[in-house]
């Protein structure tokens, strides 16, 4: 029985039909594969942390996420239980679950992802003193630092100040607490290695203005009109924005780095927030890959990316877990096996055995053409074709001859395909 390798795959479908406008983005199709191409072949993540639901700064998530392949997270501190509720009368923990799921919205639409401390939204804060005095810190601050560690950013956001110009009690405690958090890990094995603020409030304060009007061109809207979609799902909290085309930015101040920056401290020199930060996977021939699907991505064919996501995913497997989920969430995977048997059932197809792993479901088998050289009249000659190996699996028949055509017979000669399965005269040419 010949060895088989079977690639099972979900199969990427084109783009439904188009959404209005200003509709939100979708979830779906060629959108999804084109973000996640955009975070395959390197390693970025940025962690926000904040002190509520709605207090993320949105705008730079969206283009974290969408814009720019980055593996992008709010940390909310508070579920927002102490806050108004503007849409009904539930207060307390019943408003704490109803903007988690607000915030859980919120990311479907801007890809980030979202993480919570055990903080309790206890209501207006006047001081960071007086937000101490109900939250512990040393708990707070631990639950900070395990997320940090799970979810190993290079580049951690504080979307405050930590200073009483942020007004709110929990929104200094927030910042203080990030910063605090960033001071610990900083030196350590895969610790953060740069730490910003947003300047949304302050922008005089901005050391590197990024562009969030920039028009995606799958998605056919700009990161801000995805970002006030998603600043819309706060509808406890009368979020709606208005999604509006044009030139729009958002900045962000560096307060602290392990490596200097370029242009000295103040970071006014640089030109991404990964400045001097080491994005690379580390596994030889894995990013010319995913540029070659970046490459053969299109609306109209997307499975044509999928030989190269195969490949990928071959060398990845074990050198990158996170590369390796983010390939299999696509629905690429692969299973290397004997093929025992194809199983079918009243409505066709359900699947194959394979030799020690049992059924596997499929929806398809595809099977490649075995290339057979129809050498009939040469055989009273004593030409017989022989097989052809592609590393160990044979993949058709030849008639063996040297390279001017010749055979193992005085005056016979072959040509073309009959000892060369995989010519075409396409690619026929006149010797030099």
């Amino acid at each position: 029985m010949r060895q088989l390798s079977v690639a099972l795959f979900l199969c990427i479908g084109a783009a439904g039909a188009g959404l209005a406008q200003l509709a939100p983005a979708g979830t779906g199709g060629v959108a999804a594969l084109a973000g996640t191409l955009r975070q395959l072949g390197s390693n970025k993540r940025v962690l926000m942390i904040g002190a509520h639901p709605d207090d993320e700064d949105t705008q730079l998530l969206v283009l974290l996420a969408r814009g720019m392949g980055v593996q992008a997270a709010y940390l909310s501190l508070t579920r927002g239980e102490g806050g108004q509720n503007l849409i009904g009368p539930e207060l307390g923990p019943e408003l704490g679950i109803i903007r988690t799921e607000e915030l859980l919205a919120a990311r479907e639409l801007d890809g980030a992802r979202q993480f919570f401390t055990r903080a309790y939204d206890f209501g207006f804060s006047k001081s960071a003193d007086e937000t101490f005095r109900f939250w512990p810190r040393d708990s707070i601050l631990k639950d900070v630092l395990d997320v940090i560690r799970r979810f190993r950013p290079q580049v951690i956001i504080a979307v405050f100040s930590g200073t009483p110009a942020d007004g709110h009690g929990h929104h200094q405690v927030s910042a203080i607490l990030a910063r605090q958090a960033f001071d610990l890990l900083r030196d350590s094995a895969g610790g953060p290695q740069k730490f910003y603020r947003s300047t949304r409030g302050d922008p005089s304060a901005t050391t590197l203005t990024l562009p969030v009007g920039t028009l995606d061109p799958i998605l056919g809207q700009s990161y801000f009109q995805i970002a006030m979609a998603s600043r819309s799902r706060h509808r406890s909290r009368d979020m709606g924005q208005l999604q509006r085309p044009g030139p729009a930015t958002a900045g962000v101040a560096l307060i602290s780095a392990k490596t200097p920056p370029p242009g000295g401290g103040g970071g006014g020199g640089e030109t991404s927030v990964f400045a001097g930060v080491d994005t690379t996977i580390h596994v030889p021939g894995y990013g010319a890959l995913i540029d070659s699907a970046r490459a053969a991505l299109t609306p109209w064919h997307p499975g044509a990316t999928l030989p190269f996501l195969i490949r990928a995913l071959r060398l990845v497997a074990a050198a990158d877990s996170e590369q390796r989920a983010l390939l299999e969430a696509l629905g690429v995977a692969i299973a290397d096996g004997v093929v025992e048997q194809v199983e079918t059932g009243a409505s066709g197809l359900t699947g194959v055995v394979l030799a020690g792993r049992g059924h596997l479901a499929l929806d398809a088998v595809v099977v490649a053409p075995r290339l057979e050289a129809r050498a009939e009249l040469l055989e009273p000659f004593g030409l017989k074709p022989v097989e052809v190996l592609i590393g160990e699996h044979p993949v058709g028949t030849r008639v063996e001859a040297d390279r001017t055509g010749a055979t193992a017979v005085p005056g016979v000669w072959v040509a073309g395909n009959l000892t060369d399965p995989q010519a075409q005269v396409i690619g026929a040419r006149r010797p030099a």
